[in-house]
């Protein structure tokens, strides 16, 4: 079963403290606030439409009216629309001289209105979060009784809460700017924006005229919101603690981002591991505790990207079928050394004889990853989302050094360890460096708090030397996409 982590988000604009009435009469240029205003707010109804859409799809879903296939598909269009919305308002434009002039002569403050335009993004990032949610869902909704479940109440939950974030939004980022005005100008207000609105709107909500009833309803649907994100935080980690004591109750499980396996019976209390090698090629090992190192080594596992890697005569080796995720040969080396075991000891070195067998149950049980599990990429420190079209298409390597972990992408048709096919760089650096071999890296986020920094870098030359146009024009495709990881990448505070 996946292992989920629910990140709360409670991308809302914070309401003002300071509140007044007034009226506000009509001029003759007002009409100009009103479309000014609309290219910030329609943007934002339409991506709570898109958001209602998915939701009601995996609802109907559920309802047995249309089937998982179009369901999955509808949802993850509405997560590449939502960040192709988040990365073209990227960069928010304040309001200008001119407009801030008009908008404070309407009694509109020019900072707080800003301070909405910047909350677009934050509100999207939620959208696409929670779709992300459901998206890893549907991948497991067939697979067992409470993956089904887990998308009942995260579909029911998130249907809720946006019906509380729709009245938030009417009440706070519409009715709030115009609730001072004159009835002329107010009637040409819902005239000109009410129509449009696809998602913020409803028969429940009153236009009030009154700033301070704007402000009480706008935080009676934010407080209910909020009520209900932390009921769901709260679940989904009771959820996890579960998980996770179940899991502890099980047999024990090895795993890697690349393999996993059972730990056999008698390695259990008796066995420790480590790893080493290089990037092309790494190892993990297998000891038995009883032993120093040198005489006790059960077995290694070999990830490379090169098949010539130098093999040690001492054990022998069998390779496995198919790559990892990350694109690698696996190979599993067993020790044949142990005629010449001197412990004197003959229950360790039974125990040990027996550890050594155990390794050919690690070959029935062995699980070589070989495709993100999902599309949403994340760790403790940030998450993302993959582009549709590297869907079992990417290989990701990892390079470490003292100050900085960097991860490159590759498309799989045209990788070479020398760097062919790449297309994407991400580096998370110690606080105060970036990466030191890539002029075109963009520092993306921070975390202050954390003593770190995000850099993502795309290529700055051809790096697809393939004559195969199909797969060239694939590659092209899936460097263009890259972009939206830039788009719905999240820091996690």
């Amino acid at each position: 079963m996946k292992k989920k982590i629910y990140l709360t988000a409670i991308c809302i604009t914070a309401i003002g403290s300071t509140m007044t009435n007034y009226s506000v009469s009509a001029q003759d240029d007002f009409q100009k606030v009103v479309e000014d205003y609309k290219t910030f707010f329609l943007p934002l109804d339409q991506a709570s439409y898109q958001y209602d859409c998915a939701l009601d799809t995996v609802g109907d879903y559920l309802q047995g009216t249309v089937n998982l296939s179009e369901a999955t598909e509808t949802v993850n269009k509405a997560i590449n629309s939502l960040m192709e919305s988040k990365e073209q308002n990227i960069g928010y434009s304040y309001l200008n001289e001119e407009q801030k002039n008009l908008f404070e002569k309407y009694e509109i403050s020019a900072d707080e209105f800003n301070e909405f335009g910047i909350s677009r993004e934050y509100e999207e990032i939620c959208m696409i979060s929670n779709l992300a949610e459901l998206s890893d869902d549907l991948c497991y909704v067939e697979k067992s009784d409470s993956g089904y479940e887990t998308l009942v109440s995260d579909q029911k939950e998130y249907k809720e809460m946006q019906e509380f974030r729709k009245g938030y939004h009417y009440y706070k980022n519409f009715n709030y700017w115009f609730a001072g005005w004159n009835q002329e100008m107010t009637d040409y207000v819902q005239e000109q924006v009410t129509p449009e609105l696809k998602s913020c709107i409803s028969e429940e909500f009153t236009w009030e005229n009154d700033k301070e009833a704007v402000e009480r309803k706008a935080t009676e649907y934010m407080d209910k919101y909020e009520e209900l994100a932390q009921r769901l935080s709260e679940s989904k980690e009771a959820k996890k603690e579960k998980s996770q004591s179940d899991s502890e109750l099980q047999d024990e499980i090895f795993e890697t981002d690349e393999f996993s396996f059972k730990i056999p019976d008698s390695w259990k209390g008796g066995y420790s591991s480590g790893s080493g090698g290089k990037l092309g090629t790494s190892y993990y090992y297998f000891v038995d505790e009883n032993f120093s190192y040198s005489d006790g080594v059960l077995m290694h596992l070999i990830l490379t990207y090169d098949e010539e890697f130098q093999r040690d005569e001492e054990f022998e080796y069998t390779k496995l079928d198919g790559e990892t995720i990350f694109g690698r040969s696996i190979y599993m080396a067993v020790n044949t050394k142990h005629p010449e075991l001197a412990s004197r000891d003959e229950e360790k070195e039974r125990k040990y004889l027996e550890k050594l067998a155990g390794c050919k149950e690690i070959l029935e049980t062995l699980n070589l990853k070989t495709d993100f599990p999902n599309r949403k990429i994340e760790n403790d420190n940030y998450s993302f989302y993959l582009p549709e079209s590297w869907d079992g298409n990417v290989i990701i390597r990892s390079q470490k050094s003292k100050r900085y972990t960097k991860y490159l992408f590759y498309q799989k048709k045209t990788f070479f360890p020398q760097g062919n096919g790449f297309f994407l760089r991400i580096a998370v650096c110690e606080w105060g460096y970036g990466p030191d071999d890539a002029d075109d890296t963009q520092l993306t986020a921070e975390d202050e708090d954390a003593q770190v920094m995000f850099w993502i870098a795309g290529p700055t030359d051809v790096t697809c030397t393939t004559e195969d146009k199909e797969v060239r024009a694939e590659y092209e495709k899936m460097k263009s996409d890259s972009q939206t990881i830039i788009a719905s990448f999240q820091v996690k505070k």
